[in-house]
């Protein structure tokens, strides 16, 4: 199992049909019903009848300062960055049908401009349909946006298994949410996508991807904050081979192309929030199937945020993916997930699998800042 890298390069294939798991949808569909008004997804937002909202935000970050923390005589490249300049436009057509657009203007890709790209059809006040390009629906850190996140990257398990190939993909989802009693709501989410990844006009998988997600919490205005889910997924998705990998994965020198990956996933999330921590973490599993060949593969993560009296505080974070990666952050942040101006400093401490001189990898030091506007 290689640790994947994000790739939106379209590649020429059949288009392929929704396949069976679509009967999912209209089963869910004639199981809605409607919620109570006091979680009513519409009256959430009373403003639907204005116009357009714009907004975004910005990160700058200095990364990976020249350490050579492994003694090889080797270091990081030190670089200063605009990790993300992201624009956004939402708005409702009536109070049935509101939208959402976000693009990022220096992405390092041009296929990578457009990021979310969908509207969304309500079918009661809390049910919805969401269609089109959006993010995979998966486990908790990747339903975040980075910009209330407080570690500067993503976990190996939000890269590597919470989604397909990248982090969006194009398609339909089924979300609701409601009340079940004793001071417990509920959400639900289930969607199919193309498995092709974001920004792509042509399918290049076998068959659509289903990802779905159950989740409980306790009502607003509790003492304690507490959230739990389980996740699921299933599909496959191409993976393109760079000539030496192709070689070493099939012993042959015919054509460059790549294989198809089936897989499976199951996760579970929780988080609990009080007046002096925020403790969140995430566990996946599952098998893969590339080349006729069958691993399962899993991931976890924990992280702890100190809280004070003040908008900053201390940060850890402990996760491993599978038998090749493992990696400490330490760090601090200033600011709020709300806030208007943040600042993150995150230090990583790494090991990746490799040769016995290789497997202690540079560490890795970030300073991350963030304007909203």
């Amino acid at each position: 199992m290689r640790l994947k890298k994000s790739s939106t390069t379209e590649v020429s294939a059949t288009r392929r049909g929704f396949g069976s798991a679509t009967w999912l949808l209209p089963a869910l569909l004639l199981w809605s019903q409607p919620g109570s008004a006091k979680d009513s997804i519409l009256k959430s937002d009373p403003e639907y009848n204005k116009g357009p909202k714009v907004y975004g935000y910005v990160q700058v970050q200095v990364v990976n300062l020249p350490l050579d923390t492994n003694g090889d005589g080797e270091s990081n490249e030190g670089r200063a960055r605009v990790q993300r300049a992201r624009l956004s436009v939402e708005g409702r057509i009536n109070k049935w049908i509101s939208y959402e657009l976000d693009i990022d203007p220096r992405p390092p890709e041009i296929d990578g401009f457009m990021r979310d790209a969908y509207f969304n059809l309500e079918l009661s006040d809390n049910h919805r349909l969401r269609i089109g390009q959006q993010k995979t629906i998966f486990g908790y850190e990747n339903s975040r946006s980075s910009s209330k996140l407080y570690m500067v990257n993503r976990t190996e398990l939000a890269d590597n298994m919470a989604r397909g190939v990248n982090l969006r993909d194009q398609g339909v989802s089924l979300l609701g949410r409601g009340s079940i009693g004793g001071g417990t709501r509920m959400n639900y989410a289930i969607q199919v996508v193309n498995g092709a990844g974001m920004n792509t006009q042509r399918d290049n998988n076998k068959a659509k991807n289903v990802w779905g997600r159950f989740g409980l919490r306790n009502a607003k205005g509790a003492s304690r904050k507490w959230q739990w889910g389980v996740s699921t997924g299933i599909g496959d998705q191409f993976e393109p081979y760079e000539p030496f990998e192709y070689i070493a994965a099939t012993d042959s020198t015919d054509e460059i192309t790549g294989a198809f990956i089936k897989f499976k996933r199951f996760g579970t999330d929780f988080r609990v929030e009080k007046s002096r921590f925020d403790l969140n973490g995430e566990f996946a599993i599952g098998p893969e199937k590339e080349l006729g060949e069958e691993e399962t593969i899993y991931a976890y993560y924990m992280t702890a945020i100190g809280k004070t009296s003040r908008p900053f505080g201390p940060l850890l974070r402990y996760e491993a993916f599978f038998d090749e990666f493992t990696r400490w952050t330490v760090g601090a942040y200033s600011g709020e997930p709300t806030d208007a101006f943040r600042v993150l400093l995150n230090y990583e401490f790494r090991w990746e699998e490799g040769d016995a001189d290789e497997d202690v990898a540079d560490d890795r030091l970030y300073l991350w800042t963030q304007v909203r506007f």
